[in-house]
């Protein structure tokens, strides 16, 4: 039996500040490395220390994943 929870997170100020810089920051650098990978026309290897953003590693890894996806299609 499964019990299925819904909750809200109310953010203050700071923390909503936070998440949008952090949001700005993965457009930003996911536009960056697509971009790398579509002049190069290659896919480019990378690892979350090879990206200078301001974001959390494991943010940097999933922005250089979806990268790669996007530069697949």
């Amino acid at each position: 039996m499964d019990i299925t929870v819904k909750f809200k997170i109310i953010l203050d100020k700071e923390q909503s500040k936070l998440l949008q810089d952090i949001s700005n920051e993965y457009i930003a650098t996911v536009n960056a490395i697509v971009s790398s990978m579509v002049s190069t026309d290659l896919p480019v290897k990378l690892s979350s220390k090879d990206i200078s953003a301001d974001m959390p590693s494991a943010v940097k890894n999933q922005a250089i994943r979806d990268a790669k996806s996007i530069f697949k299609i």
